[in-house]
């Protein structure tokens, strides 16, 4: 897939909507992931964008930022960083984990905890993936826990210190699944402390993706563009929130 790939397919879906559905793989469907990673082998590794940490180490951007959800752009190149980007020192943290969100195979929350931003806890609806994973040599400062992105009852609200998801929204987006989407987002912003910051890593442009992403509790949304193949999301959340603990409860059960 590429960012010109994706506009047009994401152009013929706009124009489509409503008369057909182009034939895409159920993304949405947790069967399909338990169906590949049957036949993974645990030394498979995938990059979604071909995104990896020296692309975050140090980077050149233009800001485009949405506060919600204006349009506003600084029009010169800018200097990013890992540390500006997620918001956190590297340090190991008693104030909760790095939450790489439907982790799949891919390398960068290993990358993440040798680089020291410790803990990092990989989270994938696949129990298939998640036993792989924890069959593996054990690496000091992450873990792995099976649960659904849509509702993360593993977590309690406002425990997470930051959010990196590298393709998962994406591939929901692309199998035009907009409810899982929007829950998905809920439940990141819940669990995300005060001000924490979402990494969401996409090939759809923002005139597609940020209507189905947009919901109350975020300050704002930056589009960066990391590595030339793939668009980064950084959405900051606003401070202390009050969420129902009635309708997670009743999620978990």
């Amino acid at each position: 897939m590429s960012l010109r790939g994706r506009y047009v397919i994401d152009r013929i879906k706009r124009a489509v909507d409503g008369i057909l559905s182009l034939p895409v793989p159920p993304y949405h469907n947790p069967a399909y992931w338990e169906g590949v990673y049957h036949k993974s082998n645990p030394s498979d590794t995938f990059e979604w964008g071909s995104v990896n940490y020296d692309d975050l180490r140090e980077y050149n951007f233009v800001k485009t930022a949405y506060p919600p959800w204006g349009i506003a752009s600084s029009g010169k190149e800018e200097k990013g960083d890992i540390h500006e980007t997620l918001g956190l020192s590297r340090l190991p943290s008693t104030k909760g984990p790095l939450m790489m969100l439907g982790c799949g195979t891919s390398e960068l929350g290993t990358q993440f905890v040798h680089a020291g931003f410790q803990p990092v806890v990989q989270v994938d609806v696949s129990s298939r993936l998640i036993e792989m994973k924890t069959q593996q040599s054990k690496v000091e400062g992450m873990s792995y826990i099976q649960d659904d992105a849509t509702i993360l009852s593993a977590f309690e609200d406002e425990t997470v210190r930051a959010v990196v998801d590298k393709g998962l929204l994406d591939a929901l987006f692309c199998a035009s699944a907009t409810q899982q989407c929007q829950s998905a987002m809920a439940a990141i912003q819940r669990v995300l402390q005060p001000n924490a910051r979402f990494l969401l890593f996409s090939f759809s442009q923002p005139e597609f993706f940020l209507p189905v992403l947009a919901m109350p509790g975020w300050k704002d949304v930056e589009i960066r563009n990391v590595n030339e193949q793939i668009l980064l999301y950084l959405f900051r959340k606003n401070g202390v929130q009050n969420y129902s603990r009635s309708s997670v409860v009743k999620r978990r059960r």
